[in-house]
């Protein structure tokens, strides 16, 4: 093909070309967007307590997340290779502390599949109270 047939074939009914362009990149991302999903899991919490301090308030065993991508990737997610944990060694004085939930995986498995996990609930709070001397 000439160049001149070239330039005569794009420029011949520009606008009806490019509107069905237009319609397939919106059908190609929704379609990818209608297969994102999340699912929603419960895995033990590791909670690391400071010295010389006790909890009065509960201590959470447990944590809910997230986790989110394609729905036929998510699934194949084992939820026991995600772990969870807040670390309160750094109070230093009675009364309430928070905490961020740390999640650790094997990030690489998910970046391929470009699935994340994210804790429902990103901090952790527990109220602090001297440990008795006896």
């Amino acid at each position: 093909m000439s160049q001149n047939k070239l330039v005569q074939f794009v420029s011949y009914n520009w606008k009806v070309k490019m509107t069905c362009l237009l319609l397939a990149i919106c059908l190609v991302s929704f379609i990818g967007y209608a297969r994102q999903k999340d699912r929603e899991v419960t895995i033990p919490l590791t909670v690391v307590l400071p010295q010389g301090y006790q909890a009065e308030s509960l201590v959470p065993k447990n944590v809910d997340i997230w986790i989110h991508g394609d729905e036929h990737l998510i699934y194949l997610i084992d939820p026991s290779q995600i772990k969870a944990s807040a670390d309160f060694s750094y109070v230093d004085k009675p009364g309430i502390a928070q905490a961020d939930v740390v999640l650790s995986y094997d990030s690489d498995t998910f970046k391929r599949g470009e699935v994340t996990a994210t804790a429902k609930t990103h901090t952790c709070r527990i109220k602090f109270g001297k440990v008795p001397i006896s």
